[in-house]
């Protein structure tokens, strides 16, 4: 799934926007999806935005897990990062050293960052998901 962009109302909104504008449900649903762009549906966008319904960006989600010690880890309880993504690639940061990698479903190393920033890591993990 790709971050899609929606703008989130309630249905007594969306019914507001379908009289306001003399369009159907479905109109309204699909400009508030960014399904279509012609000139109603950015107005209905507007409309929605100015009146405090806020933009949203639908994103994938991944659970990260955090672990104290690996069985290859050393014996400092050096703290790990993993993200495991559906295509079987794995993104494991290193605490202690701020080393990131990004592994295959086979385990084989992929990529490497060293201390990446925070901004950084979207991108990291579009890798990972392109494997």
């Amino acid at each position: 799934m790709e971050r899609k962009r929606i703008i989130a109302v309630t249905p007594e909104e969306a019914k507001y926007l379908a009289r306001l504008f003399n369009v159907s449900h479905v109109t309204v649903w699909a400009a508030l999806k960014y399904n279509k762009s012609n000139l109603i549906h950015k107005k209905i966008r507007m409309a929605a935005i100015e009146r405090g319904n806020p933009q949203m960006v639908l994103a994938p989600e991944f659970d990260t897990i955090y672990l104290t010690n690996r069985e290859d880890a050393d014996e400092g309880m050096t703290r790990y990062m993993v993200q495991t993504f559906e295509n079987g690639a794995t993104l494991e940061g290193n605490f202690k050293t701020g080393l990131v990698e990004i592994r295959d479903k086979r385990g084989e190393v992929k990529g490497q960052w060293q201390n990446p920033q925070m901004t950084e890591l979207k991108a990291i993990q579009e890798v990972a998901m392109s494997l």
